[in-house]
């Protein structure tokens, strides 16, 4: 659950929006797709606490809202600044740096896994879809036995896509 980092989401959102530097609206969107391109390739993801899978079926999994989310949320929130920092860096390194554009690209990049949590507090369409779509597209994609392949795998798509970026 909640692949990959959000640092890795929020720079690779922040790229894919800059593509569209006066319509931050279809950024968002192109960040949005991001996230699922990203999941769908082999990653580590940091474990959360508050996350109780249900091995039997993967939609029935819960977030508990408790002092254990509430440290999962330090965690959380120090992933996405390490994101849109470097976000901030990568965009201006490539001269594509405009705030609309990084909120967007940040949003869009990270609120399919925000909307993970609203899920599993309100188990009703169309988050149930997005839900098994989001399952579906990080199954057998996981490297949390393997976190250090897991991480430079993130690294090397984070140089590439930017490497891809500066061609364009």
């Amino acid at each position: 659950m909640f692949g990959m980092t959000l640092a890795t989401h929020t720079i690779i959102g922040g790229i894919a929006a800059s593509f569209f530097p006066t319509h931050p609206e279809i950024g968002f969107v192109a960040a949005f797709a991001s996230h699922f391109a990203l999941d769908a390739i082999p990653h580590f993801d940091y474990p959360l606490r508050a996350y109780e899978f249900d091995n039997k079926n993967a939609m029935n999994s819960d977030i508990v809202l408790d002092k254990r989310f509430a440290r999962d949320l330090i965690n959380i929130g120090l992933d996405i600044l390490v994101g849109l920092l470097a976000s901030t860096y990568i965009l201006m390194f490539l001269g594509k740096l405009s705030l609309p554009i990084l909120i967007a690209g940040a949003l869009g990049g990270i609120i399919p896994d925000a909307l993970q949590l609203v899920y599993m507090k309100f188990r009703h369409e169309p988050l149930k879809s997005l839900q098994r779509f989001h399952i579906w597209i990080q199954r057998d994609h996981r490297l949390e036995s393997k976190p250090f392949i897991g991480i430079i795998s993130q690294i090397a798509i984070i140089v590439i896509i930017t490497a891809i970026a500066m061609l364009v």
